[in-house]
């Protein structure tokens, strides 16, 4: 009886492990960034990974309220994955012709510092290449300047919750033509932001849409242009 419950208690291990593997690799999350992401160290993820030990309680919460990705769902497969996966939110319409392909990979930013972008933020060919999100081709009006990320806060909420990925047009960054927009904005530290333009005479406004974070507005002059990284056309979303 006791040898039945190890195996037993071995293979939900393995089941776990399993369905955590293939959420990283189908949102394409490095094991490094999802450990300092959920805050736990590397060394644990990789053993959940591996099947060597089961999710915390403390885990499988903070992979809900920051992924989106249900409890039930990592323990016991159920319901069906497709309840799991993203589905599409979008948040800006693109002007993709039709007769293209159906759909097109667009690389991911990983870091958060955006350094990367440098100066007008379009050096989006040197984003890292084995890490996209694949999305409908009609999405994407400019694929060689366009780039994913990933929204790890709540300031967006409820338009784009949080555990979205969002596709930036770094080729849209007039402010006459972004007001009332959601953009992606680099912070004066250099970190990005996901926050909708709302200018003044004097100031661009860059306000979070979730009332209870109102605080976090970004507050540029309007020689500042140099901010803007890109328009938001779109995001999508775990299903909740």
């Amino acid at each position: 009886m006791g040898i039945r419950g190890d195996k037993m208690k071995k293979t939900l291990k393995l089941e776990i492990a399993d369905r955590i593997r293939g959420f990283l690799e189908e949102r394409g999350i490095p094991q490094v960034e999802f450990a300092r992401t959920l805050g736990f160290t590397p060394g644990y993820i990789n053993d959940i990974i591996r099947g060597r030990t089961k999710p915390s309680i403390n885990l499988l919460r903070k992979l809900k309220d920051i992924y989106n990705v249900s409890i039930e769902w990592v323990l016991t497969g159920k319901p069906s994955p497709a309840s799991h996966f993203e589905r599409p939110i979008v948040v800006g319409k693109s002007k993709g012709g039709a007769g293209r392909a159906s759909y097109i990979a667009i690389p991911m930013l990983r870091s958060p510092k955006t350094s990367i972008l440098r100066g007008r933020a379009v050096v989006v060919k040197d984003l890292h290449p084995d890490y996209c999100c694949i999305v409908p081709r009609n999405w994407v009006e400019n694929p060689k300047d366009t780039f994913c990320t990933l929204i790890k806060d709540s300031s967006m909420e409820p338009t784009i919750p949080r555990g979205s990925h969002a596709g930036v047009d770094c080729t849209k960054r007039n402010p006459s033509q972004l007001d009332g927009k959601i953009c992606a904005v680099r912070d004066k530290e250099g970190n990005l932001l996901i926050r909708r333009l709302k200018p003044t005479q004097t100031h661009l406004l860059f306000e979070p849409d979730n009332p209870a974070v109102r605080g976090k507005t970004l507050c540029v002059g309007v020689d500042e242009e140099s901010h803007i990284i890109g328009k938001v056309e779109w995001a999508w979303s775990l299903l909740k």
